[in-house]
């Protein structure tokens, strides 16, 4: 039983450490691939104390020609191409045209290839001349079959500014899991030189200082000074840029190897992973293996009443402290072996669970390198160490006489400790049961959340991107048709919804009010395209003055009627209830025709934004009001006449709150994630109390039957023997209880909307614990209570 308990515990503690160092060994060699990792970095910009990657597109040449030790300077653009569509059209006659809305399609400077280990499996790169793309492995078998096939096929992309022929004259290999730079298309950036593709776009122009939507690479030489770098970048900004001002910021390097995590907990840097969440895991993995390793020191210095006589009487024979030392750490290094071999096979039968829950593509060989291996060998032969030394030099430090009669009762620091890693066992217990509670309260708490709109029964339909000669036309047909629809309720035209991806249109500054302070232009607002259905459709109420008419959404930019949230007009300096007629200065003066009541427009974890809203008939998506029973069906209907209108684009739709719901997926793992450690922390630690009950029970045997004799009934004695532990689990309450707030107070301070922690968490974290402890000790309590004294009493 002894083995079979600390098996066990050691079993579940290193099988949790193993996958919390997965996910720290997956997290922490992101970027680390590139040949050239050692001199590559991305640019940002800090500013105000804000670091960002967003960057302006000249500053890359800037860079390259005037500052000595860059190798190259590279611009990727990837969000020109948001909803993009790509199609291609098979030799074959009356062969149907393959078409997929993609993901990663990046404009980029042939540099890239060559500053990056992404390695080409066919055809070369070509980035530098114009019309061309490289693609992956993936998108090459999606299209032709394989990746030798591809090479000199001609593509479709169909994006905000219509169709461009590109010609495939690359295929590389699938980017690795590893990378924070994901892609499927590498189009080449001098596409964006063509006026005549970009419709005469200045936004989009490359040598455009107002647009920092572009993220920047360099690669430097091995002898280059990175910060000597970033500060000739920042003095060549500040003179070549004709808008510059203090308030832009500053040109930082950070290097690519440090990306995904930063280079430190205090690294405020923009971030792919959370270093934070690393290493909190990482320390989940540990700690959850230090309760069993308590679990093992317990349950030895408990069994050294058993062991007491043999190890007195190895004594006399000649054994000295050092062999029994050995002995023990020998004993803890084979169970830790056979604990180890078990969680592997544990850690393979739970690895998709966990899975799910870190939303990672985990496995035991990210654990393969030198350095993880160095580390975890490290904390495995600490412990092996700690819990063997300390066992075997409790039992040799005792003289031998004094073994023979050994008895526990009378080690008080003995007793002392096993209790007090009894109360540290279920102090971990309680706070993550209380955390769990609180967690799943924040999350419920978002997500029936009055949003400030009504979202049930919207369903957004992604708008096209292929269009024909009959585009135009069909776009009014189509609207016309969706409306005859019987289970059709409501239909709006959008460029952005609530909820899904960016969410609105784009940003934008240098907009003030009549009354305008210094500094205000600098003020940020979003901007969201909507048109006269929109307010309506959502239920979005107007807190003072008119919707857009139809006649508004024609007009568009044009037009001199705009709508804001609250937000907006108090950042604007007019009071919302008032601000209906006040003055906009955006280049030209608009006027505020309505004020709508704030509502969430994303997730309750940001802060409800300042919206201007400008009327407009844009169908990048449409929103449409529908009963959700047979849905399936209803969107099988609304598909069919979508593709007979919209020739060429994949038919998508999404329902709202599943949209709303998956703004909180990681908040739900986080959930789930406290869950399942509390519940294993609690089955270790209803092991190491299972193993002291019967300990305890063994030690107090004759002192029960003694009891029974005189006159103690069998409730009284199972009182006696359940109190021993219950009271240590009581302490164990009260210490995390402040624990659990503290913790929890400081991960709710994230959210821009919150709960107060509730007192029942606790009250229920107790009752819980309490009862699990009960339900542990109560078997072995019974059993003693009910023993025949005569048993109990016979001497050996």
């Amino acid at each position: 039983m002894f083995s079979a308990l600390n098996i066990s515990g050691l079993a579940i503690g290193l099988c949790v450490f193993l996958l919390a160092l997965e996910y720290y060994s997956f997290e922490n060699n992101f970027n680390r691939f590139h040949a050239n990792g050692a001199n590559l970095y991305r640019v940002n910009i800090s500013a105000g104390g804000v670091k960002s990657s967003n960057n302006y597109s000249p500053i890359a040449p800037m860079m390259q020609r005037n500052i000595p030790g860059v190798r190259a300077a590279i611009r990727f653009a990837d969000n020109f191409n948001d909803g993009a569509i790509v199609s291609y059209q098979p030799p074959q006659k009356n062969t149907p045209i393959k078409s997929f809305r993609e993901t990663g399609c990046v404009f980029v400077d042939a540099a890239f290839l060559e500053a990056f280990s992404f390695h080409l499996v066919a055809g070369s790169n070509q980035l530098n001349k114009t019309n061309t793309v490289v693609v992956t492995s993936a998108v090459a078998k999606k299209f032709f079959g394989t990746s030798a096939a591809a090479v000199g096929q001609v593509l479709q992309l169909h994006n905000q500014f219509g169709a461009l022929p590109v010609t495939v004259t690359g295929v590389l290999a699938d980017i690795p899991t590893q990378s924070d730079i994901q892609f499927n298309y590498l189009l080449s950036i001098e596409i964006l030189n063509n006026p005549g593709y970009t419709e005469g776009s200045n936004w989009a122009k490359l040598d455009n200082w107002g647009n920092n939507s572009y993220t920047l690479y360099t690669l430097l030489d091995k002898q280059a000074n990175p910060a000597a770098v970033a500060q000739q970048a920042s003095a060549l900004w500040r003179k070549t840029d004709p808008d510059y001002n203090k308030d832009k910021g500053e040109i930082q390097l950070q290097p690519v190897s440090d990306m995904h995590l930063g280079s430190s907990l205090k690294d405020d840097s923009p971030t792919y992973g959370s270093m934070p969440m690393t290493y909190f895991i990482l320390a989940l993995g540990i700690l959850v293996l230090c309760i069993a390793w308590i679990n093992y020191i317990n349950f030895s210095t408990a069994y050294a009443i058993s062991q007491a006589k043999q190890i007195g009487i190895h004594k006399i024979v000649g054994s000295n402290k050092m062999q029994i030392i050995i002995r023990y750490i020998t004993e803890s290094a084979l169970l830790n072996l056979f604990g180890l071999l078990l969680a592997v096979g544990l850690s393979g039968i739970l690895q998709s669970l966990f899975n799910y829950l870190t939303g990672r593509p985990l496995a035991l060989h990210y654990i393969n390198n030198t350095a993880t291996w160095l580390y975890s060998a490290a904390i495995v032969l600490g412990g092996v160490l700690l819990c063997g030394g300390y066992v075997g030099i409790m039992l040799a430090r005792f003289k031998p006489v004094a073994m023979m009669r050994f008895n526990d009762a009378g080690s008080i620091g003995n007793v002392l400790l096993r209790k007090g890693l009894v109360i540290f066992q279920f102090v971990i217990s309680s706070v993550f049961i209380a955390s769990t509670i609180i967690a799943y309260k924040q999350i419920d708490f978002m997500r029936h959340h009055n949003l400030g709109m009504d979202i049930n029964n919207l369903v957004v339909i992604n708008g096209p991107a292929v269009k024909d000669s009959l585009y135009k036309t069909n776009q009014a047909i189509f609207k016309n048709e969706l409306a005859r629809l019987p289970f059709i309720e409501k239909i709006s035209c959008t460029g952005s919804v609530p909820g899904i991806g960016f969410a609105h249109n784009f940003g934008a500054e240098g907009i003030t009010g009549a009354n305008a302070q210094k500094g205000d232009e600098h003020k940020g607002y979003f901007i969201s395209e909507v048109d006269e259905n929109y307010f309506s459709t959502y239920q979005i109420p107007f807190l003072a003055g008119a919707n857009f008419t139809r006649t508004d959404a024609d007009q568009s930019f044009k037009g001199s009627r705009l709508i804001v949230n609250e937000t907006a007009a108090r950042l604007l300096g007019y009071e919302p209830a008032g601000a209906v007629g006040k003055t906009i200065n955006w280049g030209n003066a608009f006027t505020i025709a309505g004020v709508i009541k704030d509502y969430h427009h994303r997730s309750l974890k940001e802060k409800i934004e300042p919206i201007i809203y400008v009327a407009q008939h844009n169908n990048a998506c449409y929103t449409v009001k529908v009963n959700t029973a047979n849905l399936p069906q209803k969107m099988a209907a609304v598909g069919a006449l979508y593709q007979r209108l919209y020739p060429g684009n994949p038919f998508e739709y999404t329902v709202l709150t599943e949209a709303y719901d998956t703004l909180y997926t990681d908040e739900q793992r986080a959930g789930q994630v406290a869950l399942s450690i509390s519940m294993l922390v609690i089955v270790i630690a209803c092991l190491g109390l299972t193993g002291l009950s019967v300990f305890t029970a063994k030690r107090r045997n004759k002192e029960m039957g003694i009891r029974k004799v005189l006159g103690a009934s069998a409730q009284s004695l199972f009182g006696l023997l359940s109190k021993e532990f219950l009271w240590l689990v009581a302490v164990a309450i009260v210490i995390a209880v402040p624990v659990a707030w503290f913790s929890m107070n400081k991960w709710l301070e994230v959210f821009a909307y919150r709960i107060t922690i509730p007192w029942w968490a606790f009250v229920a974290t107790g009752l819980t614990t309490l009862f699990i402890a009960l339900a542990t000790v109560s078997f072995q309590a019974i059993k003693t209570a009910l023993v025949n004294p005569v048993n109990s009493l016979r001497n050996e």
